[in-house]
């Protein structure tokens, strides 16, 4: 059976990280901890190469291509293929969608979590903030999260994984996780 797994969180929780490691086998406990081991692990580059930077970024119209993409990876068993989410994605339906036309694969999300403080320090040091990002502060940042999740517990028949990407040792915590 196909695992496809979407992966979420907020900026700076280390997302792109949490793939890496995996893609590159740097942490055989977590694959197992995950129920992956012998499995083939891949990743949708078009989730990770096309990321939107601002509203209505021509670029976040390309993300449809995930759709298809996974379709035509799907076939292979013993497959996991990561997607790396935005919120776009869940604002257009994406996983509902790839859910519809693939109903024999198993879906789940991977939530990544790190206290708000820690998200919001790393997100300072991203090449994107800006000087309204600081003026904004840290709770306009919780309100975004906050949205996140709500989108998120909106999704029907998901496995929803949760996990603290504080220190990157990826311990599993509750969904939705405590926003302070």
């Amino acid at each position: 059976m196909t695992n496809i797994v979407w992966i979420y969180g907020s900026s700076a929780s280390g997302k792109a990280t949490f793939i890496n490691r995996l893609l590159n086998n740097l942490s055989q406990d977590l694959i197992d901890r995950l129920g992956w081991k012998n499995k083939k692990i891949i990743c949708v580059e078009e989730s990770i190469k096309y990321v939107g930077q601002f509203n209505n970024d021509p670029v976040l119209k390309k993300r449809i291509q995930i759709i298809n993409k996974v379709k035509n990876l799907s076939n292979k068993s013993n497959l996991v293929i990561l997607i790396k989410g935005q919120d776009v994605d869940l604002k257009s339906n994406l996983p509902n969608i790839l859910q519809e036309e693939l109903p024999n694969a198993k879906h789940q999300i991977i939530f990544l979590h790190a206290d708000l403080q820690i998200l919001y320090e790393r997100c300072r040091k991203k090449t994107w903030w800006t000087k309204e990002d600081e003026e904004a502060g840290i709770e306009d940042f919780k309100e975004w999260l906050s949205k996140q999740l709500r989108r998120l517990k909106q999704l029907k028949n998901f496995k929803i994984t949760t996990l603290d990407s504080s220190d990157y040792e990826y311990r599993q915590i509750k969904f939705p996780p405590e926003i302070k």
